[in-house]
């Protein structure tokens, strides 16, 4: 009766008389190993209790650092003991999306849930942002106040709104960005006044890589932004695609990004409709009549030569590589596209040693190509050009991608057309 009285304790009375007989068979201190082992068999799991388990914290960290990329093995390492759930949590909560496709107020609702849960706030170091079509810069601001450890964020496909009248709001998120730099801040596929961008970019001090694509401006009729003021921001690496000019000098001038910038990259003169970004947003009719009311360019020319004649370019002293993606698919297309920024070869600084050509498309050398004396003049200027700059074009993001067979045969052609660059290493085809 002792003994059946202890597994009274044990045994949830729902359990059926099949097993509670099995445990009290078992119950006895002459029980067979074979026995004990049904016994466990059949124990219900909640009789089961979970202890911590006699491995080291450290190689406990390397397992669950091996399962990042499993998120139910990492909800189930959180659960195993107290001691597991804050490494766990790390890789959990590292990467956060907050889409509107999954939640209509997901953007609203999430600074109140991250001041309620400063544990799994404290764990966020990327966020992307995406398909909102009234994302407030106050939100903007709340969110990574609550994220003191995110060095990542991305927008995309979104409608940010909301001028902020008062630059002291701005004091604490400055703070906060002084203590924690972000890496990579992006934007792609945007829609937002110029003023707005501005102020946004004012919540940082330092970023490592700025990426601006793709970004409508919705600047009503004959309305002039304010010229921003950003001294403290510092940027390494700007990527700049289909933006007005005017924006990316503007931004250059009045900041301290061409004093630090190291590599800036420019996209190709090409007639891209900005309402591409409306069709990426949830609500692309709503969209459209509100860009109905603003003057919104089809296209824009984003030479280098046009942003570098407005800037002092005396003042940047440490840019190193200049890149541009070029959008190709014939030896015509090439020629001109690398003869048109070659042509801003005299607006580059004395820092600049790299100039890179990126292919984005297949270059299908069939089709036909122009005059040899055309490519003469690009040899021409590559020589005559600065003797420490060496011009580089890249085939490794091209999309279809290049075989090994296309880059030989692309190499070939390029000896053949640019003989003297070639010969003397200034001209190379990146593998």
């Amino acid at each position: 009766m002792k003994d059946s009285g202890q597994h009274s304790r044990i045994i949830p009375p729902s359990e059926s008389t099949r097993e509670r007989g099995i445990s009290q068979a078992t119950s006895g201190e002459q029980c067979s190993p074979l026995r004990r082992c049904m016994r466990l068999r059949y124990m219900p799991l909640a009789c089961i209790r979970i202890r911590p388990s006699g491995l080291p914290l450290e190689l406990c960290c390397i397992v669950i650092d091996h399962l990042h990329a499993n998120k139910s093995s990492l909800k189930s390492c959180s659960l195993v003991h107290p001691s597991w759930t804050p490494h766990s949590q790390r890789h959990l909560f590292a990467s956060i999306t907050v889409s509107a496709k999954l939640h209509s107020r997901a953007a609203i609702l999430f600074p109140p849930f991250l001041s309620a849960q400063p544990n799994i706030a404290s764990h966020i170091t990327m966020l992307v942002i995406e398909h909102e079509d009234c994302l407030s810069l106050s939100t903007l601001r709340s969110i990574i106040i609550s994220l003191p450890e995110i060095s990542n964020l991305k927008l995309r496909s979104c409608l940010i709104i909301g001028r902020d009248p008062l630059p002291d709001q701005l004091a604490q998120p400055r703070q906060l960005s002084q203590i924690h730099p972000m890496k990579v801040v992006d934007l792609a596929f945007c829609c937002l006044p110029e003023d707005t961008l501005y102020q946004f970019l004012g919540l940082f001090t330092h970023i490592e890589q700025l990426s601006l694509a793709r970004i409508t401006m919705l600047n009503p009729r004959h309305y002039r932004a304010h010229i921003p003021v950003l001294p403290a921001l510092t940027v390494h690496s700007l990527d700049v695609a289909a933006i007005p000019v005017a924006i990316t000098a503007t931004l250059l001038s009045h900041s301290a990004i061409f004093k630090t910038m190291v590599s800036l990259s420019l996209s190709q003169p090409a007639s891209l409709c900005p309402l591409h970004a409306i069709d990426r947003l949830p609500n692309p009719f709503m969209l459209g009549l509100l860009c109905s009311l603003f003057d919104i360019p089809y296209h824009d020319d984003v030479r280098p030569g046009n942003i570098f004649e407005q800037l002092p370019m005396g003042d940047c002293k440490m840019l190193r590589i200049m890149t541009h993606w070029l959008v190709c698919t014939d030896p015509q297309d090439l020629h001109s596209s690398i003869r048109v920024y070659l042509g801003s070869l005299s607006y580059l600084p004395a820092s600049v040693q790299e100039v890179r050509f990126i292919l984005c498309l297949h270059v299908d050398l069939d089709k036909p190509d122009v005059d040899g004396s055309l490519w003469e003049e690009v040899d021409a200027m590559i020589l005559d050009g600065p003797q420490d700059i060496r011009v580089v074009l890249d085939t490794r993001a091209s999309s279809p991608p290049h075989t090994k067979g296309d880059i030989d045969e692309l190499e070939e052609f390029l000896d053949d057309r640019l003989p003297g660059a070639c010969e003397q290493g200034r001209f190379t085809v990146a593998r």
